[in-house]
């Protein structure tokens, strides 16, 4: 089973710090390829964009897992995440806890004095839709991807969620995943035209989630995944 990990990025000096990090866990947990989808763009980033190119860089694969640059996964669930996601053609979420932890906290997991899992958190978020998931190629292959319309912060993710929904399912793993402080993105405004935008457009896939036909006729829409 061949299995890539792909991740969306956009350089910058605190970001960098957290990736260089989380890859350094990544390289001795797996062996798999590690991709960078990269915006380094001055519009707003693409992070649809972003991941469908480090799919695309990836050749053929499996599955893959698309983990977020500032997320420390479960190891062991994000291995089971793989094998089920090859056996089920599902999305499969390696943790039903994000945990995102403190300013002073990650400091400490970046200096190497707190393992992440046992770090102080600012909040927790159950039964997150994104940061470390595992999809088989099968169901990569009849989403076709993730959707470009989707510019600036929020909402591709949940939204690619949704299309697995429809589409082939979702499992999920007990567990938790710990997310590295870094500053607010600019671009998590609500006054934002992109933002807003955004969220009309992830409005229309919550809506669509239910049915295979619904979500397949947003998918194909121009602009879209399937288009």
């Amino acid at each position: 089973m061949d299995v890539v990990v792909l991740v969306p990025r956009r350089p910058e000096p605190w970001r960098d710090k957290l990736w260089s990090f989380v890859r350094s866990r990544l390289e001795a947990e797996v062996d798999w390829p590690i991709l960078e989808g990269l915006d380094v763009s001055d519009a707003p980033m693409n992070r649809a964009a972003a991941r469908n190119q480090a799919a695309e860089k990836a050749g053929d694969w499996d599955a893959a897992v698309f983990l977020d640059a500032d997320t420390v996964p479960d190891f062991d669930n994000l291995r089971e995440a793989v094998e089920l996601a090859c056996q089920r053609q599902a999305l499969v979420c390696a943790q039903t806890e994000f945990r995102s932890l403190t300013k002073d906290a990650t400091r400490e997991v970046l200096a190497g004095s707190v393992e992440p899992h046992d770090a102080a958190v600012r909040w927790v978020y159950r039964n997150p839709k994104s940061s470390c998931i595992a999809v088989g190629r099968e169901l990569w292959e009849a989403l076709g991807g993730y959707d470009e319309r989707f510019q600036g912060w929020g909402f591709e993710d949940s939204s690619f969620f949704h299309a697995c929904q429809a589409i082939g399912g979702i499992e999920r793993l007990e567990g938790e995943c710990s997310h590295l402080w870094h500053p607010k993105s600019p671009e998590k405004a609500e006054a934002r035209a992109e933002f807003q935008d955004n969220q009309a457009l992830g409005a229309r896939y919550k809506a669509a989630r239910h049915t295979a036909r619904d979500m397949q006729a947003l998918l194909s829409e121009p602009g879209g995944p399937r288009a």
